[in-house]
């Protein structure tokens, strides 16, 4: 069996999955060949990522027909497999991007935050949730948010969201919060 690493030398990239062959095992790999040719190893890949693992499926005792069928579930087995360790590696991707922007925002001493328009769910760095009066954990919506903005700066606060949801652009405001019991 070829492993990723291996696999990842020899240069495999691919979308979706990708036979790799046996060839330049030695000895001990020759002896599987045929198998290796008829089921073949799988490279997991991602469009055109560097493998996130592979996946042989081997008979040992006897050679074995491989029907189309059951190489079509085998395949949704491994792509399965593929999505899955895809996912888990952009999760941890993503972890990490916004770790080094919390690093960078406290740094700077600023407070970012966006918003899903779709959604109005609002991402919000340590510093602003402080800022807001919100804890990491609290829920934090676009109906959380403008209960906190001073009445006073609600509509201009809401015309620069407009704005930014328009042109697509940043918009840098100053605005007045109020915190629970003010």
């Amino acid at each position: 069996q070829i492993a990723a690493g291996q696999a990842a030398r020899r240069g495999v990239r691919t979308s979706g999955l990708h036979a790799v062959r046996a060839d330049g095992l030695g000895r001990v790999g020759a002896h599987d060949v045929g198998t290796h040719e008829a089921a073949g190893d799988h490279a997991l890949a991602m469009g055109g990522e560097p493998p996130v693992g592979a996946l042989a499926f081997n008979t040992l005792q006897a050679p074995r027909d491989w029907r189309e069928s059951l190489v079509r579930r085998l395949q949704l087995v491994a792509q399965i497999f593929t999505n899955a360790l895809a996912r888990q590696r952009h999760e941890l991707d993503l972890r990490e991007n916004r770790e080094r922007l919390e690093l960078a925002a406290d740094s700077a001493e600023a407070g970012l935050w966006t918003l899903d328009y779709a959604t109005g769910a609002i991402w919000a760095t340590e510093r602003t949730r402080a800022i807001l009066g919100f804890t990491p954990d609290e829920p934090l919506d676009i109906g959380h948010f403008e209960a906190r903005v001073d009445p006073e700066d609600l509509a201009t606060v809401r015309e620069a969201i407009a704005r930014a949801r328009e042109n697509g652009e940043p918009v840098a405001l100053d605005y007045r919060i109020r915190h629970p019991g003010e």
